[in-house]
């Protein structure tokens, strides 16, 4: 198992300007990373830049992450975002990586989640198919967000189960959303774990949160201060020889590195006890 800096974790720095593109990657060899989950804001852009910071760091990308909207009920928006989908994949074979982690729905466009659900399926059907003419797995991941069709065991079971080839990257905070446990979920879904994303949540009163289904509060915290238990799930890795990358995923807002250290320090020392026991 292996660790990998989650680029989306630094948005928040990159849009109040107090970090470029190449100060993360920077950052992420000078840590020990081995590589970095990409997101690709925009499947048409020049990736050659990020080519090259990946060449000058001696860094690997483990994953990229996009966004698309196949839950649309409009044909030509659907055609249009495979399309655009297809497109990303390409990127993604440019840039060495294996797999691609989609985010197939917005929530505006969910209509009904039977629909956007068979609609996904749909979309991702043609995606896994083409994806696999160029020797990328495509994945999704437990997403936190109650009326998209991707947030219970049971949706993202669905989901994998009626996408041949369709893979999950794992988050381990996600689950909560729909009040499922992780464990279960990653014991029930681990032959489709090829990607794992290790996020902390703690319980809150006010303030910036998500709510679960129960009507409780949670919002993200630095990894080893909230309820996720760390320990728990990465022994299940371990004991089924998971060999690929967790990406390190901070959701709170930033002003510095300091929370990402901090994460890191810690999932490090869980990693650590794991292989010692």
């Amino acid at each position: 198992m292996k660790l990998s800096l989650q680029y989306y974790a630094m948005v928040p720095l990159l849009r109040k300007g107090k970090i470029s593109t190449e100060q993360i990657f920077s950052y992420a060899s000078k840590e020990g990373y081995e590589a970095i989950e990409y997101l690709l804001f925009d499947p048409s852009m020049d990736i050659k830049p990020v080519k090259e910071l990946l060449e000058k760091y001696n860094l690997s990308v483990s994953c990229v992450d996009c966004f698309f909207d196949f839950a649309t009920c409009d044909e030509d928006v659907f055609q249009k975002q495979i399309e655009i989908a297809y497109s990303a994949v390409d990127k993604v074979k440019q840039l060495g990586s294996k797999y691609m982690m989609v985010v197939p729905a917005y929530e505006e466009s969910v209509t009904t989640k039977e629909e956007a659900a068979q609609n996904i399926i749909k979309g991702l059907k043609l995606l896994v198919e083409y994806a696999g003419k160029k020797d990328i797995g495509i994945t999704i991941e437990d997403y936190p967000n109650l009326k998209v069709p991707l947030c219970s065991i049971d949706e993202i079971h669905r989901i994998l189960t009626e996408v041949p080839g369709l893979y999950l990257t794992f988050d381990t905070g996600n689950f909560l959303i729909a009040e499922d446990e992780s464990k279960e979920a990653l014991q029930k879904l681990y032959k489709y774990v090829r990607n794992v994303h290790a996020k902390d949540w703690k319980l809150v009163e006010d303030g910036q949160y998500l709510e679960t289904k129960l009507k409780r509060k949670v919002t993200s915290t630095i990894h080893g201060d909230g309820i996720i238990k760390f320990k728990e799930l990465f022994q299940i890795l371990q004991e089924n020889a998971y060999d690929g990358y967790i990406s390190v995923e901070f959701e709170g807002d930033m002003e510095d590195l300091e929370p990402i250290k901090k994460c890191t320090k810690y999932l490090r020392s869980i990693l650590k006890q794991c292989k010692e026991v």
